[in-house]
């Protein structure tokens, strides 16, 4: 994704972002930005210069939670591991820029770091590997942002991108990007169904079809952090999960179509905040069948 000065963002219906645990229900009302009257997620009404004020010093203040969270990870087997997966998986990526230079990260669903710690340290996770893999070109969205989360994490070098233009996007993304460096998308704890709607836009939903080796030719340029592709195909095949549950199978299934064509490493567990990281992958792709 080839990204521009933040906008301002909109009003969006992602229904699939994950309601991981320890973080709290949002609120029904219309995102802020920076000049409106009410401070989202402030419960204060201000003039438009207090507004902004407000939510410039909780921005501040969120920029602040992050780095304490990240100044943990930083020291953590999860995080050291975590590096060195990604650092493999992209020097396997197709066009395979290895080493520390080229590349973007994108973020899809984290949520609102105000509203909910595990957000703050998988935004934390994040930004600790931008840096540490010299990633320059990073942004995130989730319909769950606010004002003051877009402040932190533009202070973070995230630029805030609406999500459904993310996700439609990805296959022209994918396309540009693919003689030049990968990408690298962290979704830790998605719902089942905006991984298959990644899936499905960056492929073309062409994976079982004719086209099929031209679509996986595309996305083996992609590496992902998220859930356990393969934890989904043990459940659906003990079906275990109950139908209409954010784990439950849909009316695609390219998790499973992919995974001959994937390499999947499972992260270690980070006791501090479990609920943001547990059965999280590390995933990369591949034109050719893996297994």
């Amino acid at each position: 994704l080839k990204f521009s000065q933040p906008q301002p963002l909109r009003t969006m219906s992602w229904q699939t972002v994950s309601r991981r645990k320890g973080r709290v229900p949002p609120i029904a009302r219309t995102p802020c930005t920076t000049g409106s009257t009410e401070v989202a997620g402030l419960g204060i009404v201000a003039s438009a210069e207090a507004s902004s004020e407000a939510i410039a010093a909780a921005g501040r203040r969120l920029e602040a939670r992050v780095r304490e969270r990240a100044s943990l990870l930083q020291s953590s087997s999860f995080m050291a591991e975590l590096e060195t997966l990604v650092r493999a998986a992209r020097s396997r990526a197709r066009s395979g820029v290895a080493g520390t230079t080229g590349g973007q990260l994108l973020c899809l669903g984290i949520g609102s770091v105000e509203m909910s710690n595990a957000s703050a340290c998988q935004l934390a996770a994040a930004w600790l590997l931008a840096e540490q893999l010299g990633l320059s070109r990073r942004a995130w969205a989730d319909p769950q942002m606010r004002a003051a989360d877009v402040v932190a994490g533009n202070a973070l070098g995230f630029e805030a991108l609406e999500p459904e233009v993310v996700l439609q996007a990805l296959t022209t993304a994918a396309a540009a990007e693919a003689a030049t460096s990968p990408v690298i998308l962290f979704m830790p704890h998605c719902d089942r169904a905006l991984y298959e709607r990644v899936l499905l836009e960056a492929t073309g939903g062409r994976v079982a079809e004719h086209a099929r080796e031209a679509a996986l030719q595309l996305f083996a340029n992609v590496v992902l952090i998220g859930n356990s592709f393969s934890l989904y195909a043990d459940r659906d095949e003990l079906r275990v999960v109950p139908e209409g549950s954010p784990g439950a199978l849909g009316a695609t299934n390219l998790i499973c179509e992919m995974r001959p064509f994937m390499q999947e490493e499972l992260l270690l567990e980070y006791g501090p905040c479990s609920e943001a990281f547990n059965d999280l992958a590390v995933l990369s792709f591949s034109s050719e069948k893996t297994r």
